[in-house]
């Protein structure tokens, strides 16, 4: 900001004071019954505040030097006293002159030297230009505090923020090597069955599985869609360890495929299916993936014909269950909810809530 328009607000200020004054002593002296004419009250005002926003510069400056703070209230008070009233002083000395030379005193200090007319304004004007001095002080005093909250606000939320950023990179880190193991040991497997060209195909895609997986490591939400897309190429994975055991139905409404889902969030419900679906039963399995909006809300459920959770994982304790939940709060607080239920008699469902939030255009 110019020192111009600064200025320019300073005097703003000290003549929305001389409104003040004058309207109360206009009124006073209405009250009473006098003839004065309103100039004449309002000048000697206007003229004792000009003074005043002359040397409010050098006030603002005395208040950043010797700053009235928590910890130097016994060094900055009492050179504050002295700087106020050397300025009042200053005050009364600007403010005599103007008076003189515009005609504007008082009938009793008319025909008096110019010091006798000094030392009455500075009797009647000194306290009040002191008094408003500190007020232009404790002004200054309170915008230093306002924004130095509003500084620490903003370092807390900027604090925050990269906590809860450190905190999904965290869980993602986690969720990342959990599967890349169990994908690796379903690898072992098929070598120690001689199912060579099958290992290699399982190989193959988990290469490039892994090469998407990096390519968005940084993100922390994804549209939908690419999501389905990154589980297609996790269960191609796994139709080639299970062949026919394993089926798969992906049924979403179109209107929810541009929504804004976890990165990383689906998969490991999949693969919880899969492992206890397939795990606890040599037959076949079904799993099927739906999507669906709900109001203001996304509802994406995975159920599977398996076994069902035990009873002591009813609430789906797993690493890969737990992470979510937790990315899914640290995402969205109580909008965010991953639910597990066991069917009547057979199977599980594992059901992930969330915002409705449709993903920007080239997300």
């Amino acid at each position: 900001m110019g020192t111009a328009k600064r200025f320019g607000i300073y005097l703003a200020g000290w003549m929305l004071a001389t409104l003040f004054y004058f309207s109360q002593d206009l009124a006073q002296r209405l009250y009473r019954g006098s003839t004065t004419p309103w100039f004449d009250v309002l000048a000697p005002w206007f003229i004792g505040n000009l003074a005043c926003a002359l040397l409010t510069p050098v006030i603002l400056w005395s208040g950043r030097r010797w700053p009235l703070i928590e910890g130097r209230w016994a060094k900055a008070i009492p050179i504050q006293l002295a700087v106020t009233i050397c300025l009042a002083t200053m005050a009364v000395g600007i403010e005599t002159p103007l008076l003189v030379w515009s005609g504007e005193l008082a009938p009793a200090l008319q025909h008096r030297s110019l010091r006798q007319v000094y030392g009455a304004i500075w009797v009647y004007g000194f306290h009040s230009d002191c008094l408003a001095l500190w007020i232009v002080l404790g002004m200054q005093a309170g915008a230093r505090y306002y924004r130095e909250f509003q500084n620490r606000k903003q370092e807390a939320l900027r604090l925050q923020l990269q906590l809860s950023d450190a905190r999904l990179n965290a869980l993602k880190m986690q969720l990342q090597p959990h599967f890349l193991f169990n994908t690796l040991s379903a690898v072992i497997v098929l070598v120690r069955q001689q199912r060579n060209r099958q290992a290699e195909e399982t190989l193959s895609k988990l290469s490039d599985l892994l090469r998407r997986v990096l390519s968005g490591s940084d993100a922390k939400e994804v549209a939908l869609r690419s999501e389905l897309e990154f589980l297609e190429m996790y269960l191609s994975i796994e139709q080639v360890r299970f062949q026919d055991r394993l089926t798969v139905c992906v049924a979403c409404d179109e209107e929810v495929l541009d929504a804004m889902v976890p990165h990383l969030g689906l998969q490991p419900i999949v693969e919880n299916a899969v492992r206890h679906g397939l795990g606890g039963t040599l037959g076949s399995v079904r799993i099927e993936v739906k999507a669906h909006r709900l109001g203001n809300r996304l509802q994406v459920a995975v159920s599977d014909n398996g076994p069902g959770f035990p009873a002591s994982k009813a609430e789906g304790t797993g690493i890969g269950l737990a992470n979510t939940r937790a990315r899914l709060q640290q995402l969205y607080g109580d909008e965010g909810s991953l639910t597990v239920q066991n069917g009547a008699e057979r199977g599980a469902t594992v059901t992930m809530t969330l915002p409705f939030c449709l993903a920007e255009e080239g997300a």
